[in-house]
Order: C-alpha cells, then structure tokens, then sequence
C-alpha cells in the first residue's frame, strides 16, 4: 500500500506555489499570531465531499485539490483551491 501512495503523491514546484501566493497574498502577516513567517507545502492534498455511509469504497462524489500555507510560528493553515489556482489542469495533472 506504500508504495501505491508514494506513485500518487504530486508535488507542485516550489516556485509555482510561491508566485501564485505572492500575486494573492503579497506580504501579509498572519491574522492569528500578527507574524510574516508563512511556508507553504508543495504537496497536492485532496478534499472530498462528505460520504455519510463511513466506507472507503464507491463515488466520493466531488474532489477539491488543495495546496496549503502554513504559519511557522503559530500553525495557522491556509487552503487554496490548486485547480483555480491553474497549478493543476481540470484532470488533477501538475500543470506546466
């Protein structure tokens, strides 16, 4: 099992990631903590719609992928949609 999850895991180039959160974000500090000590995580996550039938098995229904911004000094996290955020193209692959 391992090793399928090591196949799927996507990782956006760091640069990507921190060109789009300099375009919406610019300098800005945290709203939890007032600091400026933002890192973001190149790994794509996924959110899915709620399945209230507690399986891991059929349609999940709809996929958000998410990359994430984090404080570094308090832990306060930020999702953005990487979809619109055109780091990943409308089938979930990286885009150039």
């Amino acid at each position: 099992m391992a090793a399928r999850r090591e196949e799927r895991d996507m990782k956006i180039d760091d640069r990507k990631i921190a060109d789009f959160i300099g375009r919406k974000l610019g300098i800005r500090t945290c709203e939890a903590c007032g600091m400026n000590a933002w890192t973001h995580d190149p790994t794509v996550y996924e959110l899915r719609e709620w399945d209230d039938t507690g399986t891991a098995s059929g349609d999940y229904g709809a996929v958000v992928p998410l990359v994430t911004l984090s404080c570094g000094k308090c832990g306060n996290m930020k999702l953005f949609n990487a979809a619109t955020a055109g780091l990943v193209d409308e089938a979930g692959n990286i885009t150039a």
